[in-house]
């Protein structure tokens, strides 16, 4: 009897684990978008060792949108909020269903609201690493900022794949058919074009550099091609970190005091 208690004791916190992980748990987090670009593709972890064999995605941008308020089809309060667009939903490509499915079927029911539906073709799949090793793909979600430009850079939305339309009502929320998920609601933000922000850190990591080769080299003269490039340098930054202002044409204004002779 003794060795029979020690035993359960021994199996407990296994028993314990493997309850942990039968819910599965789908963490939207912050989802970065750049302004004015269709097209982005965001992916969407699932982590749970539950096997299934049906995926209802349900996602929601901020409230749903004005299609959904009082102008339009009146299933929330208040006019809605505009958001980015959700454009596309994948359940299959590189998920837990590729390979294992027959096919999927979409609901666009506004342009920040949409569904996906998804069965396997033959016994069920694991919801998450069967192993436990890590989290993997159960959706891909396609959204569009066009029409969001520059000023829209750090707006953020909500964004949520449970209690759609009701964010105290889970009637509408994802789940594996019979078996719920366990999501925490995201957000969306705004993000300068990478290519800007990555040029913009790149230069500001270089003026240390090229300052110190202009000193080293200002006795040969005072207007060296180091002191130069260090000017062009700074004023480049500040017009790519300042957007609009000090604007082009005054960096080009700038770039002409490296025609004068170095202080």
């Amino acid at each position: 009897m003794g060795r029979l208690i020690g035993c359960a004791v021994a199996l407990l916190p296994l028993i314990i684990s493997v309850s942990a992980q039968a819910e599965p748990i789908i963490e939207v987090g912050r989802i970065e978008l750049m302004y004015g670009m269709a097209d982005q593709k965001v992916p969407l972890l699932v982590t749970g060792g539950d096997s299934v064999e049906v995926l209802n995605f349900m996602i929601q941008v901020a409230d749903g949108g004005p299609e959904l308020g009082d102008s339009g089809l009146g299933l929330i309060d208040g006019p809605g909020i505009a958001g980015p667009h959700i454009t596309a939903i994948d359940l299959v490509t590189g998920t837990i269903f590729q390979g294992n499915c027959l096919g999927q079927s979409n609901d666009n029911w506004a342009p920040q609201l949409k569904g996906a539906s998804v069965i396997a073709r033959s016994g069920k799949v694991p919801a998450g690493d069967p192993n436990g090793v890590g989290p993997r793909l159960v959706a891909t979600v396609t959204f569009d900022t066009s029409t969001w430009g520059a000023d829209s850079i750090g707006q953020q939305w909500g964004l949520r794949v449970h209690n759609i339309l009701d964010p105290n009502d889970d009637t509408f929320s994802t789940n594996f058919g019979t078996i719920p998920v366990h999501s925490t609601a995201g957000y969306i933000v705004i993000v300068p074009e990478p290519s800007t922000l990555a040029l913009s850190l790149l230069l500001l990591g270089a003026l240390p550099v090229i300052a110190c080769r202009s000193r080293r080299k200002s006795r040969i003269g005072r207007n060296s091609r180091a002191a130069m490039a260090t000017r062009v340098t700074y004023y480049h930054l500040i017009w790519l970190l300042s957007g609009s202002t000090p604007g082009y044409e005054v960096f080009l204004k700038k770039l002409a005091v490296l025609r004068r002779p170095m202080c």
